[in-house]
């Protein structure tokens, strides 16, 4: 089985966790910002980067209309940018 073939079920099951995460937690509860997380790695991992980019909190807008630390305001800031999101670290 390759790697490619597990995507489905990992994505899958990312997106249940997920869900369950936000309803159980709340939506800015850190188990469920870990779990979007992980989700959008699943994502981006499948070559889904649309719908991994709005979860990693990408925001395409120029710094200088953002929040002096370049975190949308009320959002938590996220390591993961859209520009770091190209590469999914296999060959």
């Amino acid at each position: 089985m390759s790697a490619r073939s597990s995507y489905p079920a990992a994505i899958d099951h990312a997106e249940r966790v997920s869900a369950i995460a936000a309803r159980a937690s709340g939506a800015e509860h850190p188990f469920t910002l870990r779990s979007r997380n992980n989700l959008a790695y699943a994502y981006r991992a499948a070559g889904r980067l649309g719908e991994a980019i709005p979860l990693f909190g990408g925001d395409c807008r120029p710094r200088s209309s953002r929040s002096p630390t370049g975190c949308r305001p009320g959002s938590p800031c996220r390591s993961s940018s859209p520009r770091s999101l190209g590469s999914t670290g296999t060959s």
